[in-house]
């Protein structure tokens, strides 16, 4: 039967066939017994198959080992419903992990002439307008890491102004020792929050989690909008009535925030306020966020989740401030993402309210089998440890951690491979960022190819991406600079016991 069009229409059948060939979208028809009746060559390129390969005739699922699910889901609505039914999904493209292509499917029934009843599926490439929302999107974040710069680098100046203001106490007196190393540490970890919500609010990959504090986030977002909005003469008023745990992204939740700040500070002309409450209601939590500024009337309150819809610059007539017109629209994508809401009330004139309702999360639980790294009794054992990472401090660093451990150290990725050929070693622990022509990933590549069985543990501070997140899987763990001595030892204890 080959790719051929299965039509009643006798003598208008090659006519027919032509079109359906030459459709710019692609068109699959599929019966009842989930048998591809049809498939035209838009579909087979959209779906990157092999137009020589006969499908007609075949098991659908067979060959569509993407969005298989997705697409059982909704012929069983549209079963049940009649309805045509949206969804989007990719396909890797050239068998690249990296490159996808995104197409939009419309799934629909109807029944032929002898009343059989079938799937038609349309397929549309959205590759290029996918990329340019996920462009413009980008261009968002930039505009937003331009406003957060001057509170970055006010509170890393308040840091570095207090490690070494004791600094100088304790070279001159060691009374002052004490006193610079609790400092130190505080201030670690205070620039350690900064670096981390850095990094989330620039992860692509970010996944979700129990147990997230909305307060911490605003804390942080508050601290590093405070320069900006002190530039604009705008008071923060920020009360916390409930603080309950919410399931979500630390990122994506901060860039909700943050976009939501930023936008009252814009609506907010000379001077005013901005009032931030945490509260819970009805089973969510919920972060509003209420200006004094120009307001909104009822006919822009409709359209402020539109993409590209602004009130600012070229688009809506105020020249001092722009915008690409889809914070709000990532924003609201962000909320639903998290099964959350998100109420306006606004009023010209007086100013607006903007309410983020996120479901409260219900995991609690703690393990009763927990025990504590220091609280362990460990059988420890000597083991042979291998650290690649071109950070002298560092390489120091975990030298003095696993002090009961034997420990070699290497800057380059060849010189690693050279000493693992030469040792048995135990675990690997391996940077991403290494100076010379190959990366952490090449080395671990090589490494699985040649070592399988020999653990490997990431000590990466690079900003998680599709690349890094394709090697979770790959490798015992994943440590995010910066780390803590705890979690270096811990890695040493749990090889030292399965040794």
């Amino acid at each position: 039967m080959g790719n051929d069009l299965v039509y009643d229409g006798s003598n208008d059948n090659n006519e027919f066939k032509i079109i359906f060939d030459n459709l710019a979208v692609g068109l699959i028809v599929v019966d009842d017994k989930m048998m591809v009746e049809n498939i035209n060559e838009a579909a087979l390129k959209l779906l990157c198959l092999d137009k020589d390969k006969e499908y007609c005739g075949k098991y659908f699922f067979r060959f569509l080992n993407f969005a298989g699910n997705k697409f059982k889901d909704t012929m069983q609505i549209c079963l049940r419903t009649g309805r045509q039914i949206k969804f989007s999904f990719f396909v890797d493209f050239d068998n690249n992990p990296f490159k996808k292509k995104y197409i939009d499917a419309t799934v629909g029934i109807a029944t032929d002439n002898c009343r059989r009843l079938n799937y038609f599926i349309t397929l549309v490439d959205t590759t290029e307008k996918h990329q340019m929302v996920l462009d413009s999107v980008q261009q968002e974040k930039m505009v937003t890491l331009g406003t957060l710069a001057a509170g970055v680098a006010h509170e890393f100046n308040n840091i570095w102004a207090a490690v070494h203001g004791y600094a100088e106490l304790a070279k001159a007196n060691d009374k002052f020792l004490k006193e610079l190393v609790d400092v130190t540490l505080e201030q670690a970890d205070r620039a350690s929050d900064i670096i981390h919500s850095l990094l989330s609010f620039s992860d692509k990959c970010q996944e979700f989690k129990s147990g997230v504090k909305l307060s911490k986030i605003l804390k942080v977002v508050l601290k590093l909008v405070s320069i900006e909005l002190r530039k604009r003469n705008i008071e923060i008023d920020f009360n916390i009535e409930s603080d309950p745990d919410v399931r979500g992204s630390e990122g994506q939740i901060q860039q909700i925030f943050l976009n939501l700040i930023i936008n009252a500070s814009h609506a907010i002309k000379n001077g005013g306020k901005i009032d931030v409450v945490l509260k819970e209601k009805h089973g969510f939590a919920v972060a509003s966020f209420a200006d004094n500024g120009i307001g909104m009337s009822e006919e822009k309150m409709s359209h402020i989740f539109d993409p590209f819809f602004t009130t600012k610059g070229a688009f809506g007539g105020d020249e001092k401030e722009s915008g690409h017109g889809l914070g709000l629209t990532l924003t609201y994508n962000l909320v639903v993402a998290h099964r959350g809401k998100i109420d306006v009330k606004s009023k010209e004139g007086e100013g607006s309210c903007f309410a983020v309702s996120f479901p409260i999360s219900t995991n609690n639980s703690v393990n009763e089998n927990y025990t504590p790294v220091a609280e362990k009794v460990i059988n420890k054992k000597t083991l042979n440890i291998l650290v690649v990472d071109d950070e002298v401090l560092l390489q120091r660093l975990i030298l003095t951690i696993l002090k009961e451990h034997s420990v070699d150290v290497t800057t380059t990725c060849d010189e690693a491979l050279a000493l693992i050929e030469k040792n048995n070693y135990d675990v690997v622990l391996v940077d991403i960022i290494i100076n010379g022509e190959r990366d952490g990933f090449s080395l671990i590549d090589e490494m699985l190819q040649k070592f399988p069985n020999l653990p490997i543990v990431i000590i990466t501070g690079m900003i998680k991406n599709e690349k890094l997140s394709s090697f979770e899987d790959k490798v015992e763990r994943i440590i995010r600079k910066p780390f803590t001595a705890l979690e270096i030892q811990e890695i040493a204890d749990t090889f030292a016991e399965i040794k």
